[in-house]
């Protein structure tokens, strides 16, 4: 996890092995000023990551912000199939040339 000024980069897969620790550095880092997760390098998100991503979002929510996630293919499919692009994220689909794509 890299913060690049207020953007978080996560890289490799977020699991229930690493979810607990990404969750508790994600809320610091939107407590600190992120909103905008660069999620277009993990590889997998699973249930606890998630999870994850919904305590960001939460704690961005109770400061009055929007939570913005740029995410790779897969992360994106597993958002949409939870749903989770109704629960106040906005996603935006990684380009694979290094970019962004239009968001929802």
């Amino acid at each position: 996890m890299r913060r690049e000024r207020q953007a978080v980069r996560l890289r490799g897969d977020i699991d229930l092995v690493n979810a607990a620790e990404i969750a508790d550095r994600l809320v610091a880092e939107v407590e600190a000023g992120a909103w905008h997760l660069d999620l277009s390098e993990v590889d997998y998100c699973g249930v606890a990551g998630l999870r994850a991503l919904l305590a960001a979002c939460d704690a961005l929510r109770a400061r009055g912000g929007t939570l913005r996630l740029t995410c790779s293919p897969s992360v994106l499919r597993a958002l949409e199939i939870c749903e989770l692009n109704r629960a106040g994220l906005e996603l935006v689909a990684a380009d694979p040339a290094g970019g962004e794509e239009a968001g929802w």
